[in-house]
């Protein structure tokens, strides 16, 4: 499977993608870790496939931390 299936995600989405949990997810769109696309400030978050690399730099980051 490649890496972006699709052009954006929903928090639930990636969370599953990336094997973290859900919460998580939240809490970095919050923190502004993650890039989200939302037409209104109560709509849903929707994030680029390309804030998938975004995960893969903080699991390796940590790793060598």
């Amino acid at each position: 499977m490649k890496l972006m299936d699709k052009e954006f995600y929903t928090p639930a989405e990636f969370a599953k993608r990336t094997g973290l949990h859900l919460l998580t997810v939240y809490r970095w769109i919050k923190r502004g870790d993650l890039q989200t696309l939302q037409k209104t400030p109560k709509c849903k978050h929707l994030i680029p496939a390309y804030e998938l690399p975004t995960y893969i730099r903080k699991e390796h980051g940590k790793a060598n931390a």
